[in-house]
């Protein structure tokens, strides 16, 4: 996944640590709304300095079920 542009990308001066991370817990928030459980790993950011902010999708598969609390 790429993203080219955003609100996190334009620091003044480029950081030690990704900014895009916002994006990559978002895409992770957004498949588990589908039973999917991902892992999203920044390998480039904008914000760091590098020519956009790259990230890599990793589809773990479907989520487990939590077992149902028990009434009192």
């Amino acid at each position: 996944m790429e993203i080219r542009g955003s609100i996190f990308c334009e620091v003044r001066e480029a950081v030690g640590w990704p900014t895009c991370v916002f994006y990559s817990a978002a895409v992770e928030e957004f498949v588990r709304c589908f039973d999917i459980t991902a892992k999203v790993v920044v390998s480039q950011c904008k914000g760091r300095g590098d020519a956009s902010c790259t990230m890599t999708v990793k589809i773990l598969g479907e989520r487990i079920a939590e077992p149902a609390a028990e009434a009192a």
